[in-house]
């Protein structure tokens, strides 16, 4: 079976030892996928759900937020934005007033309306964890639609 280019498999049709291994610490790591990719993987979504794929992708976002929420494990804010960038969802982020401005979205892409539903999502779940009340974001500007950044208005509900 050697030097035939033919790859070795356990009894059984099972992969090697040293197979399982990889595969247990690949479970571990991370994927990266690249912005184009990222692009069109939305479009294709859009084309088949159309203005559902908005909330698919804002759910999406939720559950990352999530995920960094337990990640940074009680640091504050500016620690949790930091991942954000870090991660490779945006360039800088600033948060003035009621509003987040944000440069450099991942999600930036051709389209006709605000395009950024998983950074939407994201920013929505790390505010609620942090406040620990309800909280509404929507994108109002987006660098999709030409604007300079995409702009994200925040309400907080009731604690």
């Amino acid at each position: 079976m050697e030097g035939n280019g033919e790859k070795e498999v356990g009894e059984a049709g099972r992969p090697p030892k040293e197979a399982k291994e990889t595969i247990g610490r690949l479970k571990k790591g991370k994927v990266t996928i690249s912005q184009d990719d990222l692009i069109e993987v939305k479009q294709f979504y859009e084309r088949i759900l159309a203005m559902a794929a908005q909330g698919l992708f804002y759910r999406t976002g939720r559950l990352i937020g999530a995920k960094m929420w337990v990640r940074a494990k009680g640091s504050d804010m500016e620690d949790v934005f930091r991942f954000l960038k870090r991660d490779g969802w945006l360039a800088a982020l600033r948060v003035e007033g009621d509003h987040i401005d944000v440069m450099g979205s991942v999600e930036v892409g051709e389209g006709r309306g605000p395009s950024c539903h998983i950074l939407r999502g994201i920013l929505t779940e790390i505010l609620e964890q942090a406040r620990g009340s309800k909280v509404w974001c929507q994108e109002v500007e987006c660098v999709s639609t030409g604007a300079e950044h995409c702009r994200f208005t925040v309400q907080f509900g009731q604690e």
